[in-house]
């Protein structure tokens, strides 16, 4: 499992890197770079667990999901609030550590 991990972990590192290069290649700004690194520290401090590329991917989908919804007039700005508080807290619950 140790192992696994590892490659999970240098396997992220490959696909981040891959994705900052092709940014950078195109001239944009790295706009997950910041996002990545709040959750490799709350990985680092055992507050999240899994994947960091896999938990920015998934907090990433919903948030955009949520911004096409508001940008469409599908969500009021008291609705789109209130929608985007309780997705993020639902995404992070899902990738917090569990309890012992």
């Amino acid at each position: 499992m140790v192992a696994q991990e590892g490659r999970d972990v240098v396997a992220g590192r490959a696909v981040r890197q891959r994705c900052r290069t092709v940014l950078a290649e195109s001239g944009a700004r790295d706009p997950i770079g910041p996002l990545l690194a709040a959750i490799d520290r709350a990985l680092t401090g055992s507050v999240l667990a899994g994947d960091a590329t896999s938990i920015a991917l998934s907090i990433w989908a919903a948030l955009y999901g949520l911004v096409t919804l508001e940008l469409a007039g599908a969500l009021d700005t008291a609705t789109a609030e209130s929608v985007f508080d309780s997705t993020i807290h639902a995404t992070l619950r899902g990738w917090t550590t569990p309890e012992s």
